[in-house]
């Protein structure tokens, strides 16, 4: 069974879903997090965004020149949405229904490691 992994950025104070703390974010961003945050992401087999997460994503990596790119923009992705109808990001499967259910169905059908960065919303209980 595979494991899910969250990476993601938290302030001091627990904080992690603040739209202004997360563009402020990117100011903390060093060669060592891109370095470690790519480990991670080549060692694991697909990917899990909520709808907001992947779309930010998804306009953001395709054709873009970034040693995370080849990596996004190759490895197998899940969308969890009710909303989302189209996925254009290759190799991008919408998941629907009860997070917590298909998330288990994923780390039962999947060899490797399932990787969230970011998304918030799927982390509540």
């Amino acid at each position: 069974m595979s494991r899910i992994i969250v990476y993601t950025l938290v302030s001091a104070d627990g904080v992690f879903s603040n739209p202004q703390l997360v563009a402020n974010l990117a100011t903390y961003r060093d060669d060592a997090y891109y370095q470690d945050g790519l480990g991670v992401l080549s060692a694991s087999a697909a990917m899990l965004y909520g709808r907001k997460t992947y779309e930010a994503f998804s306009r953001t990596w395709p054709g873009r020149d970034h040693p995370w790119a080849d990596h996004l923009n190759r490895i197998k992705k899940y969308v969890f949405s009710n909303t989302l109808t189209e996925a254009g990001w290759r190799d991008t499967t919408i998941v629907t229904g009860e997070v917590a259910e298909e998330a288990r169905r994923l780390k039962e059908a999947t060899v490797g490691d399932l990787l969230i960065f970011g998304t918030h919303s799927l982390l509540r209980p």
